[in-house]
């Protein structure tokens, strides 16, 4: 995908490429086995910002840049070379990391951001899997993910009123 970004003034600020699959001929089953959606759910975030406000909790937001780009590939993906790159006829690319586009890339990338936080000593929520806990010198932190965005709470433990 290429995509010209403007200033302001209509000018040309940044040329932009992205490699890009086409995961929607992916086939269940040969090419994929599983998908996960990496969306905190709505009632979850509901009730974090809820005990966030009540307990006057610090919030922050953090994007995570070229987020499925992170994780190797447990099958063999092949992928047509796109156009304008330099190559022969009839060859293919195998991909080693997973890419945009592919059916299991957010899975990919929650595999790798679960093992990397439980690595940390966070706690994967049992009610809602895109949730992380850990308690830190009395203070609770929590980690709820939105695909490649997070939203991180602190403060303290619930049993203190504010």
């Amino acid at each position: 995908m290429f995509k010209t970004k403007l200033d302001k003034d209509e000018q040309i600020k940044q040329y932009k490429a992205r490699l890009v699959t086409q995961g929607f001929l992916q086939i269940p089953g040969t090419d994929f086995n599983e998908t996960f959606a990496l969306v905190t759910h709505h009632q979850t975030l509901q009730t974090l910002l809820s005990l966030a406000n009540h307990y006057k909790w610090h919030i922050h937001q953090m994007d995570v840049k070229s987020v499925f780009l992170h994780r190797e590939l447990e099958n063999e993906i092949y992928m047509k070379i796109p156009p304008r790159a330099d190559a022969k006829e009839g060859q293919v690319w195998l991909l080693h990391k997973a890419l945009y586009g592919l059916k299991q890339a957010s899975r990919e990338w929650y595999l790798k951001l679960r093992g990397q936080l439980e690595g940390l000593g966070f706690k994967r929520s049992d009610a809602d899997h895109r949730v992380f806990t850990k308690i830190i010198d009395g203070k609770l932190f929590v980690i709820a993910i939105y695909i490649d965005n997070f939203l991180l709470f602190s403060g303290g433990l619930m049993t203190s009123k504010p």
